[in-house]
């Protein structure tokens, strides 16, 4: 037992001391429960120094956290499993962490959430809980991020309303950014495109957008008209460096609105 409400339950093994930068370690981790005044405590008397006030806030708000997992590898090359549970509700986690031979670190693994009720975890009441996974592979170090990202969700409460079935996609090359949202539920349904480029001389910033379907009466936005229905499609390609030399095209088609007067 560590502090006033913390209890540890692990297997450690290290082989290879007194070296300990080529040691292995495999961490079994059967169960750790802590409350949010031990983690404030724990870590002053590690570091020296408080917890910054924003991780003060998520802290406290998460209240209590029971951990099970393990670690196991070189403090370089390594794979860590974890299930975390929270009176916020819970998440999962894989992820293996490897250095190559130009000092770069690759990066793979999953998040899954459970539950997770960000908006009581962050202090912001538009967002309730979600239920998602989300997929990584990359590497970082010198050059910048390469990676490709994948996110799913499968359930998202925003401002008393829930969103189903939101897929993403991303790609992350160093100043390169593309990004992939498909939105299949029954209120909002889009399709979104977006390619930031900040590699080039003058970064460019292109979007393309097809709305298929929102119903803001459903979502909550026009609550007086029981029928508001809207589409359109939209695309955007401009390059410029700060919002004054901002220079492009920004196109919208096929825009439509439903309402109970008519169309």
């Amino acid at each position: 037992k560590v502090g006033e409400n913390t209890v540890v339950e692990a297997d450690v093994y290290v082989l290879g001391q007194p070296n300990w930068r080529e040691s292995e370690y495999n961490v079994d981790v059967k169960s750790l429960y802590t409350s949010a005044s031990d983690v404030e405590m724990l870590v002053k008397h590690v570091t020296g120094k408080n917890l910054n006030s924003k991780a003060l806030e998520i802290v406290r708000n998460l209240r209590s956290v029971d951990l099970s997992g393990m670690f196991g590898g070189k403090l370089y090359s390594f794979r860590t499993k974890g299930r975390a549970k929270t009176p916020q509700g819970g998440l999962t986690a894989d992820v293996a962490f490897s250095r190559t031979k130009n000092s770069r670190y690759e990066i793979s693994g999953d998040v899954t959430t459970d539950n997770l009720h960000l908006g009581n975890i962050l202090d912001i009441d538009a967002i309730e809980t979600l239920s998602s996974k989300i997929e990584a592979q990359g590497s970082v170090g010198q050059g910048g991020v390469i990676a490709d990202i994948d996110l799913n969700v499968g359930s998202v409460g925003i401002s008393g309303r829930r969103l189903h079935n939101i897929a993403a996609q991303g790609n992350i090359d160093k100043g390169r950014y593309e990004a992939h949202v498909d939105s299949k539920d029954e209120k909002l349904s889009f399709d979104l495109t977006s390619v930031l480029d900040f590699d080039k001389p003058i970064p460019s910033y292109e979007v393309m957008l097809d709305l298929r379907h929102v119903d803001l009466h459903k979502l909550g936005v026009n609550k007086r008209d029981s029928i508001s229905v809207a589409s359109l499609r939209m695309g955007l390609d401009i390059d410029g460096r700060t919002i004054d030399e901002m220079d492009g095209t920004i196109d919208i088609v096929n825009m439509c609105y439903l309402y109970p007067g008519g169309e």
